[in-house]
């Protein structure tokens, strides 16, 4: 073996035991810190849930208030926007795709990009509507 060889591996090996070391002693400290701040942890748990729980009911209300308005923008800070949903099935999509000179395999990116402006018959396109919160509401609660 030659002395070059030797030496890195011995460098690595060096390497590895002090990364271990540090990465043991980050865990330590993290472990020290998150028993000390359970308090803070849970509070922001509960907190993060109560606002995604919120979120979806404010999503499923401005849906509801649009379903019945046709309002993209129902109330302050909220709206709807819709998604381009394309349903087909991929076997008639390489199909047309090798028909149309565009690939031996399916480039599903292209394909999509082609489908939205001009659908082949197979092809179904759904438009999705989808609630949307603006992220800072204060200008929103201001105005309500």
């Amino acid at each position: 073996m030659n002395e070059e060889l030797k030496q890195q591996i011995l460098r690595v090996h060096e390497a590895r035991a002090l990364a271990l070391g540090a990465t043991e002693a980050v865990v330590k400290a993290r472990q020290q810190w998150e028993e000390e701040s359970h308090e803070v942890l849970d509070t922001a748990a509960k907190w993060q849930l109560e606002a995604q729980e919120a979120e979806a009911k404010l999503r499923e209300m401005t849906l509801a208030a649009w379903a019945k308005t046709g309002n993209k923008k129902p109330a302050p800070g909220v709206g709807i926007q819709q998604a381009t949903q394309l349903v087909y099935e991929k076997g008639q999509a390489f199909t047309w795709a090798k028909e149309h000179g565009l690939a031996l395999a399916l480039d599903r990116a292209s394909f999509e990009n082609l489908a939205k402006a001009d659908p082949p018959d197979f092809v179904k396109v759904i438009k999705e509507p989808r609630a949307t919160i603006a992220t800072d509401l204060t200008d929103a609660v201001k105005q309500i």
